[in-house]
């Protein structure tokens, strides 16, 4: 287990703005409290969950409180149960030598190098819960597949109930908690429209829904859609584009050229898109030549006159560290060997907490 590979360490407070990613999302986080509480694994109830998803659980909520400075979600055990229902492996979290320096890896698909874990944005408001995102090592994109564990775990359920139908029988007791057989099938809606309706924004999801206004050529219905997508998941550009892309179909093409360099604002990794063909869409020349460039000087570039000029040591640092995250994508260069110039910027940003945990 991990409490025998890991001594009990207190974590400081504090996470590091992202800095291309929109500020509101980032306020301080509260700071860790080292109690005998951080110990007990978050709801697990012994008679109702196998001993792996019991065990499991224990260790990744001390992993998120001790290492990550975060509270695990309540529903944890029940996504562990709801990926182990999906054929997938459950993982050690500390196994995040290839992953992203962001990611907690939960579980794997052993038929795809396709990892899911939650994703530790630095310093998220209080009441943001940790999304969960598939991980996909051949290409180091990160797919945002829930906000959130608990909607994760409903999405399952429901589909489950669309595709084969759903008893009580089907649910452990804490999922019981989390949907009532039967709240679909009564509906009349379908599923994409309630799944976005009565258990939370997914971005495919929200992609289903919009092609099938533009078969059915409702072009309103569709852009007001996409729309909703793109401002449903702060932080990430995939949505973004997908915008962009729609308004190509639409022969939209100034607007189209706005939305994928809003896309581009945002970190490359989360765009799940080739970049070089949104960079093009963007009106950039030869990207695959002047981006690796370009991200390669941002991210070395110390901006001594911005300092100079008033700007924080703290914030050169954090957007350093975050071209750096870029360029790593880009060259396809390896998370691992970047671990140690990343936490170097995030000490330079007086964040010592993100230092230390994606040094891990």
């Amino acid at each position: 287990m991990m409490l025998k590979r890991l001594g009990f360490q207190r974590v400081e407070n504090g996470w590091p703005l992202y800095s291309r990613v929109p500020r509101y999302l980032f306020l301080k986080s509260n700071k860790f409290r080292c109690s005998l509480r951080n110990l007990h694994c978050c709801g697990t109830s012994q008679g109702s969950l196998s001993s792996e998803v019991t065990n499991k659980t224990t260790d990744l909520c001390y992993f998120l409180r001790n290492l990550a400075s975060i509270e695990p979600p309540k529903e944890t055990n029940c996504l562990l149960w709801t990926l182990l229902e999906q054929k997938k492996k459950l993982v050690d979290p500390l196994d995040r030598s290839r992953l992203h320096p962001f990611v907690v890896p939960l579980a794997v698909d052993e038929h795809s190098d396709k990892i899911v874990g939650f994703l530790r944005w630095p310093t998220p408001p209080s009441d943001m819960p940790l999304p969960v995102v598939e991980a996909q090592l051949s290409t180091k994109t990160l797919v945002l597949l829930s906000n959130s564990a608990k909607a994760y775990v409903q999405r399952y359920l429901v589909t489950l109930e669309a595709e084969e139908g759903l008893s009580r029988n089907h649910m452990i007791h804490e999922m019981q908690e989390l949907y009532k057989p039967g709240s679909f099938s009564n509906s009349g809606l379908t599923l994409e429209q309630f799944l976005i309706r009565d258990i939370g924004p997914f971005p495919d999801m929200y992609e289903k829904l919009t092609y099938k206004h533009l078969q059915r050529e409702k072009t309103q219905s569709a852009l007001i859609t996409c729309e909703k997508a793109a401002v449903s998941f702060p932080g990430w550009g995939r949505s973004r584009y997908f915008h962009s892309c729609v308004l190509q179909k639409l022969n939209r093409m100034q607007e189209a050229r706005d939305a994928a360099r809003a896309a581009l604002q945002l970190p490359l990794w989360t765009l799940n898109y080739d970049v070089f063909q949104v960079g093009y869409v963007a009106g950039f020349q030869s990207p695959e030549s002047s981006f690796p460039q370009i991200y390669r000087k941002l991210a070395n570039d110390k901006r001594y006159k911005d300092i100079e000029n008033g700007k924080p040591k703290e914030q050169v640092a954090l957007d350093r560290a975050a071209f750096l995250l870029d360029v790593t994508f880009l060259e396809n260069n390896s998370y691992q060997d970047i671990k140690d110039s990343l936490a170097q910027l995030y000490e330079e940003a007086h964040l010592p907490d993100v230092a230390r945990f994606v040094a891990l």
